[in-house]
């Protein structure tokens, strides 16, 4: 099931920020928009595929037609997008998942953000792992994001 949602939040000093939400298979879709939404201030992607590339090697999988966007990997794959977001923008990726869309390790989902990661050095992305804590997690790194508004 893919879900796509935005909130713009006040950031205290009476601008709105906006941050997408994306669950399942909308999130290539979300990466793609990102970067043309006005006053980002985070993305957060819940079970999406860490990399278009394992959907290409895996002579099955369990994703949606609209997953599979024809050349694009000559050019980039979805954690290349991730590091093209500009540095003000929060990121947290939650239990990503494989082609076969099972639960990555944290050592998979490292490898496949380690371009974005390094990019955000320091930094404003997270992978966030384990089922249950998910949406903990996700609320206080929200929480963090906003307290006190965002840094620009």
């Amino acid at each position: 099931m893919a879900h796509v949602t935005n909130m713009k939040i006040a950031d205290g000093k009476g601008r709105s920020q906006v941050v997408l939400l994306a669950r399942g298979s909308s999130s290539a879709a979300v990466l793609h928009a990102a970067p043309h939404v006005p006053h980002l201030a985070a993305v957060v992607l819940l079970h999406a595929v860490a990399e278009l590339a394992e959907v290409a090697r895996a002579r099955k999988h369990r994703l949606p037609w609209q997953m599979q966007i024809h050349g694009v990997l000559r050019h980039y794959d979805l954690p290349d997008l991730l590091a093209a977001l500009p540095a003000s923008v929060s990121v947290a990726v939650a239990s990503p998942l494989s082609a076969k869309r099972r639960r990555l390790s944290w050592r998979q989902a490292w490898r496949s953000y380690r371009l974005a990661a390094r990019r955000f050095q320091g930094m404003r992305m997270r992978i966030l792992m384990g089922q249950d804590e998910v949406t903990f997690q996700i609320a206080r790194f929200l929480t963090v994001l906003f307290r006190g508004g965002v840094r620009r």
